[in-house]
């Protein structure tokens, strides 16, 4: 009976018929592939507002969440120095309890981050937004100086094979650079060094609002409070939302 049907049939319609069938996709497989590309598409939306405003919500909930390897790390990344910073200034107010919390969570989401930066940069080792993200969560870790034997070294070799693809990077300049704030003295810490390293990214690229508020907070640690208020006013009118900017000069809370 089949037989009969298709030789009878018109050749136009046959083939017809056997390109409708085989050309295009189900309309359920179409379906899931327009799905994953727009939930990549909402993912990386969420991940550009949250790094843009700096929502350590919305940084968390990626952190957390079953997004992809890449996204996770630069969130993680992103919170980290955030809670780096909050660790300053609960420093600040000797307010011990609150520096003992942040610090907690901190090491929890560099744990996080550095799972998601080694699993991202498997392959892709020329990453430089990964590499300085590894560099700083290695980094984040170190609390005490066991932790500085263990991650310090890595950190280091992580920030200089950035520098290394990008030499002009100013995010890879200014990871290196802050470095010497952060050390103690005796392992290579630098405040004159750090301020000379960034007063270096801010002549390049007078337009990166992350370079100036840390120029800023390491003014303030060399006792130049001129120096210190107008790199953080020139942070504050590149990003209005510029954590240390806010924080230093308005006293503004850097987590909710």
């Amino acid at each position: 009976m089949i037989a009969t049907l298709l030789k009878n049939a018109p050749r136009a319609a046959l083939v017809a018929a056997l390109a409708a069938g085989c050309a295009a996709p189900a309309p359920a497989a179409r379906d899931v592939a327009r799905a994953t590309v727009d939930d990549d598409g909402r993912a990386r939306d969420d991940l550009s507002r949250a790094l843009r405003e700096h929502d350590t919500a919305a940084l968390e909930r990626i952190v957390v969440g079953p997004g992809d390897a890449r996204a996770r790390a630069l969130a993680a990344h992103a919170l980290g120095e955030l809670l780096r910073l909050a660790a300053t200034l609960a420093e600040r107010r000797d307010d011990e309890a609150a520096l003992e919390r942040v610090t907690a969570r901190r090491l929890e989401v560099a744990r996080r981050g550095l799972d998601a930066a080694d699993a991202a940069l498997a392959g892709r080792g020329e990453d430089v937004a990964l590499l300085v993200a590894r560099g700083e969560l290695r980094a984040y870790l170190i609390d005490g100086w066991r932790a500085g034997l263990v991650h310090g070294g890595r950190a280091r070799r992580d920030l200089a094979a950035a520098l290394a693809f990008a030499p002009r990077d100013p995010d890879a300049r200014l990871a290196w650079a802050k470095q010497f704030y952060y050390l103690p003295p005796a392992c290579g810490g630098d405040l004159v060094e750090a301020a000379r390293l960034i007063e270096g990214i801010v002549a390049d690229a007078p337009e990166h609002a992350p370079s100036w508020g840390f120029l800023g907070q390491v003014y303030q640690a060399l006792e130049r409070p001129a120096d210190a208020r107008a790199a953080l006013e020139r942070a504050l009118s590149l990003d209005p939302r510029s954590p240390r900017g806010r924080a230093f000069l308005l006293g503004a809370e850097v987590l909710p």
